[in-house]
């Protein structure tokens, strides 16, 4: 009988656990670094804690760490940890408006180009590289009238690209100079800034659009106020919407880094980034934007393909290639790519549909194989 009386017990305090403990939909009193797709803390809104649990639960589980949300269409944000949420908050507030969410660009213009317009850049791959011999890309690709860069572009059918990167130091590797120029009557400057990113092609009808997130390096002085903790490489949407998007994670210059990009869920985007912070401390971070469905961006990769460029970007339509900015020692490591987590492969020639430069004069590439090469960029002759 006393064996009977105390199962009848456990079974009472069993159906007496409520039900919110185990469910996946738990109330916030109940998140935690328990929870399968990631912590979420329990202080956030209740709006903010359901959106991050569908977008965490698509990411990677390395990538749940530190995860800041983007809705492109509407500017609303909010990361899954409180304090670098208000960090945020508290850095950017001039691109926040009245109403919570971030500003939109006013001049923001999609990067959308015909598919007979990137034709030229499909005609083959840099073939007269020596192994590990500086030498000008081959192929030039089309310009984009806002600086030199170098670009690989993988073969379609990929939604995800990964690498090893060494980041430049400023002074000893790179040295940005823009000169001052007059634009509709008003004092400004060419702008020149570094950038190392990759991205996502995608062709619907006769329109490639484009997805890019990457480095951008606050070199200071100035030159570009909305993205400082100065002199560190700051993550960043380039075209990811007219978002004006700041960055939640700065990583030091002179250090190596892990960059990934992938589409976790249909019509999203994704980058993580795990390097140095600029207090030396081990830091890992990730964006995520929701991508309009009309760019037709997905997992599986069907008609897309990915990229990575390395740049020294110019105000768009003000481009002059003889300030002498330099960026050296560029290194990409073991790039890898594929569609979902485990399917990455080292590029190769079999991988790769394109590698240009713009302008190839501006351009040297110490090439190894397609999953590395170190690249030299310059806004002058290389």
């Amino acid at each position: 009988m006393l064996k009977k009386g105390l199962l009848y017990l456990l079974f009472v305090l069993v159906l007496a656990i409520p039900l919110n403990v185990v469910s996946a939909e738990s109330s916030s009193n109940d998140i935690s670094n328990k929870v399968d797709f990631g912590y979420i803390d329990p202080k956030l809104p209740q709006k903010d804690q359901k959106i991050l649990r569908e977008v965490m639960q698509n990411l990677d589980k390395e990538d749940r760490e530190n995860v800041f949300y983007i809705d492109e269409n509407t500017g609303y944000f909010t990361a899954n940890r409180t304090e670098k949420l208000n960090e945020y908050k508290a850095k950017y507030k001039d691109i926040i408006g009245s109403d919570g969410n971030l500003k939109h660009d006013v001049n923001y213009k999609e990067n959308a180009q015909s598919v007979s317009a990137l034709e030229c850049e499909k005609i083959g791959l840099d073939a007269t590289f020596s192994v590990a011999s500086f030498a000008n890309p081959t192929t030039p690709c089309n310009s984009a009238d806002s600086g030199p860069f170098r670009k690989v572009v993988s073969t379609t059918g990929k939604s995800r690209i990964t690498a090893d990167l060494y980041l430049p130091a400023k002074g000893t590797e790179m040295v940005m100079s823009p000169k001052s120029i007059t634009v509709d009557g008003k004092q400004t400057t060419t702008g020149d800034t570094a950038y190392i990113y990759v991205g996502a092609l995608n062709t619907v009808g006769s329109v490639v659009h484009q997805v890019d997130a990457g480095l951008q390096f606050n070199y200071g002085d100035g030159v570009d106020p909305m993205y400082a903790t100065e002199e560190t490489w700051a993550m960043t949407s380039l075209d990811m919407g007219s978002v004006i998007s700041g960055s939640p994670a700065n990583f030091k210059m002179g250090t190596n880094a892990f960059m990934k990009f992938y589409i976790p869920a249909n019509n999203q985007a994704a980058l993580s980034v795990s390097g140095t912070a600029k207090d030396g401390s081990a830091l890992t971070a990730t964006m995520v934007w929701n991508v309009s469905a009309t760019k037709g961006f997905t997992t599986s990769g069907s008609l897309m393909q990915v990229k990575r460029i390395t740049s020294i970007a110019q105000l768009y339509k003000h481009e002059d290639l003889t300030t002498g900015s330099y960026m050296n020692n560029v290194q990409w490591n073991n790039v890898k790519v594929g569609t979902v987590s485990g399917s990455e492969q080292l590029m190769n020639a079999s991988t790769t549909s394109s590698g240009c430069g713009y302008k190839t004069s501006n351009i040297l590439v110490e090439w190894t194989s397609w999953a590395q090469e170190v690249i030299r960029v310059k806004t002058g002759t290389l």
